[in-house]
């Protein structure tokens, strides 16, 4: 497949800004109306750190005990040297599509193509059950609504959807503004931690255990493997800071800005919370047995009326992650058409931009997509699988920090990464190793992706002219 862009021109007379995407061979399309501030809030929407804290956290919980808190300050150490790579990788290729356009432009095709098809699959997959979640927990808090899941998650679905096919600023401000209103759960749970301690820090840190089911036994190194992998489906969703590069008004020194504070926040706003609910947690088998631990803390600590308060928060924390998910998504779609990855037809109608400006068609078929998945009996798996997902991904870009160097010796760097190849190679290291420690069956997934994409691969070299 010859990498070109039928929209090219780089002739075309442009700012400074969009120097570097002309010299890429693309004409820069897409409005640049994103301050650093609403980057900043689109992507702390799509790493959501309530969901995570109160929801994503109870299966962590259930396989590491209090070692979950361990387990976040080692997984965010790995996540800094992963905002190390893709500040790098961003600042030289500021692209719409994040991960996939840096795949793109830097990894051999069948591995661009495992990229983009792990990519999409996770994304859409995770935003399928957040919509799915939305109905569960609008109908616990007004139960008179009486809709099948399904169809409430369509409705919310089409609603983000709409917003997010706006302008890019309306949707920033909108998540931005609903980031600051879910923050008040992460808040909440510190406060219950300082006021309301009933386990030492120092004990739950150094001595981890872990409930049997009457017990609490300690944590070893069987059981800390696991929980390694699972943590990766808490600190997640940074990485989207590079999909909106084309749209956010500086050079790379803001982009590499916005994924520093976006990174760091993400591991902050995951970690301390956690370490805050095992804290005030005043019985530690029953919180590691709750289906709802975090949530109970907050209920104990402070009360009904504060958990409801709660409970209003999380729910819009859910519709800002679906808004935020579809924004991503339609941008990648959108960077997929420009870069000819489908047949013709496909390619033109993805690259097709509204009056904003922002790739609406792209929004649509990924809202399709994600309908599709809402769908499917087996979605519990598929959740389960999105943390191999993420996994991946972030392999994907260590090696692409690694690859790089050596594909283009001679390109010009504006950033480079501390401690290179140390850098790639611990990301690349670590996340095989939590790959490896997963179960099997959602290892199997991720081989059915490198077969689809060898197959991808292979259809487009033997036919080149479905590009045309």
């Amino acid at each position: 497949m010859e990498k070109e862009n039928p929209h090219s021109d780089i002739s075309a007379s442009t700012s400074d800004d969009d120097q570097r995407i002309q010299e890429l061979g693309y004409t820069p399309a897409i409005r640049r109306k994103l301050t650093l501030k609403l980057l900043i809030g689109i992507t702390m929407a799509n790493v959501a750190p309530s969901l995570g804290v109160t929801f994503f956290s109870t299966a962590v919980f259930a396989i590491g005990g209090t070692f979950t808190i361990a387990s976040c300050l080692i997984v965010g150490f790995v996540v800094i040297f992963i905002m190390l790579c893709l500040a790098e990788l961003g600042a030289v290729y500021p692209l719409t599509g994040g991960i996939y356009s840096l795949a793109y432009k830097v990894l051999p095709e069948p591995i661009m193509w495992f990229c983009l098809l792990d990519i999409l699959l996770t994304y859409h997959v995770g935003i399928a059950s957040v919509s799915l979640g939305f109905s569960v927990y609008l109908k616990t808090l007004i139960p008179v609504i009486q809709l099948p899941n399904n169809v409430i998650a369509i409705i919310v679905l089409c609603i983000a959807a709409a917003i997010a096919s706006f302008r890019v600023e309306l949707g920033a401000l909108t998540t931005t503004g609903m980031v600051i209103i879910e923050s008040v759960v992460l808040g909440i749970i510190i406060i219950a931690a300082l006021v309301y301690p009933h386990q030492r820090l120092t004990d739950v840190l150094m001595h981890p255990v872990v409930s049997d089911g009457s017990n609490l036994t300690p944590v070893t190194f069987g059981i800390a493997l696991p929980t390694l992998a699972a943590t990766f489906s808490l600190i997640v969703g940074y990485e989207a800071v590079l999909g909106f590069s084309e749209e956010l008004e500086g050079d790379y020194k803001t982009l590499i800005k916005a994924t520093v504070i976006t990174a760091l926040l993400a591991i902050t706003l995951v970690a301390v919370p956690i370490a805050a609910s095992i804290i005030a947690a005043p019985n530690l088998i029953s919180f590691f047995q709750s289906p709802t631990p975090v949530i109970d803390v907050i209920q104990q600590s402070f009360g009904s009326w504060i958990a409801k308060l709660v409970n209003f928060c999380i729910l819009i924390a859910l519709f800002t992650a679906l808004l935020a998910g579809m924004m991503v998504t339609g941008r990648i779609l959108y960077a997929t058409g420009r870069d000819n990855i489908w047949w013709k037809g496909a390619n033109n109608s993805l690259i097709r931009l509204n009056k904003q400006q922002v790739p609406s068609f792209a929004v649509v078929v990924s809202l399709c997509a994600i309908i599709l998945f809402a769908f499917i009996g087996a979605l519990n798996w598929l959740i389960i699988f999105t943390a191999s997902g993420f996994i991946t991904m972030y392999f994907i870009v260590g090696f692409a920090g690694f690859w790089s160097r050596f594909k283009f010796p001679l390109e010009k760097r504006p950033y480079k990464m501390p401690f290179w190849p140390f850098t790639p190679l611990l990301v690349m290291l670590f996340t095989l190793f939590a790959f490896i420690s997963q179960e099997f069956q959602y290892q199997i997934g991720i081989i059915i992706l490198i077969v689809l994409a060898l197959i991808f691969w292979g259809i487009k070299k033997t036919f080149p002219k479905l590009v045309r």
